[in-house]
């Protein structure tokens, strides 16, 4: 499986994906099952059929260093802004479910986010899927400017800074269709190490053993 972040330009897609697949037969030439996440794009594969399942683990998560000024009132505009742009990546059809948004805080930065399923997920597997990751915010970046988390299944992500490109539309909300979802329980272990960014300076945390291939111009994982 191949996937886009919903935003980037067929180019950058498919550069993406090239050098996704250059990494993984290069890093993972035996592997049964891998997986590499860049910024822009996403690529896995397995000797199992995955296809419709949400899969939460392995998951990776980022956060900016920076905190911000007033925690409680920046979270509750967070989460309401999270839980608008879940429903509206949710409702996307068979061949986007992805979104963006931004808000803001009175004293405090703008608030930017994007939020992305696999579209192969049944809308409320969608909807499990980012509330999974999302749940994970108080562990990974509670009160920092930024923050991500990202699973196999889906991902999202925040910013003081505006990140993606705001002049693709968020897909008007349709139905997508339903698919049997099995979920997958990942093994944590505490691995740490810093990024310098060109948003800002952020901390990644791996929640399996993973291989971290780059850090300047773009992340990736492998496991």
């Amino acid at each position: 499986m191949a996937l886009c972040r919903g935003d980037v330009k067929p180019d950058t897609c498919r550069s993406c994906i090239q050098n996704s697949s250059l990494q993984l037969t290069t890093s993972c030439p035996t592997q049964k099952e891998a997986v590499v996440w860049f910024d822009d794009c996403m690529l896995r594969y397995s000797n199992r059929s995955f296809f419709g399942n949400m899969e939460f683990g392995p998951y990776v998560w980022m956060y900016n260093l920076n905190n911000v000024s007033e925690v409680g009132q920046f979270r509750e505009v967070l989460g309401e802004l999270l839980n608008n742009l879940t429903k509206k990546a949710a409702s996307g059809g068979p061949l986007r479910k992805f979104a963006t948004g931004n808000s803001t805080t009175q004293g405090s930065p703008s608030i930017y986010a994007l939020m992305q399923c696999t579209p192969d997920l049944s809308e409320q597997e969608c909807v499990e899927c980012l509330n999974n990751v999302t749940s994970l915010i108080p562990q990974c970046c509670d009160g920092r400017q930024g923050g991500r988390v990202i699973a196999p299944s889906c991902n999202f992500r925040y910013e003081k800074d505006i990140f993606y490109d705001s002049t693709v539309a968020t897909p008007s909300p349709s139905s997508s269709p339903a698919s049997q979802s099995t979920a997958s329980s990942p093994t944590k272990s505490a691995t740490q190490r810093g990024r310098e960014s060109s948003l800002s300076q952020t901390v990644v945390h791996i929640a399996v053993p993973l291989l971290i291939l780059q850090y300047l111009s773009s992340t990736s994982a492998l496991f």
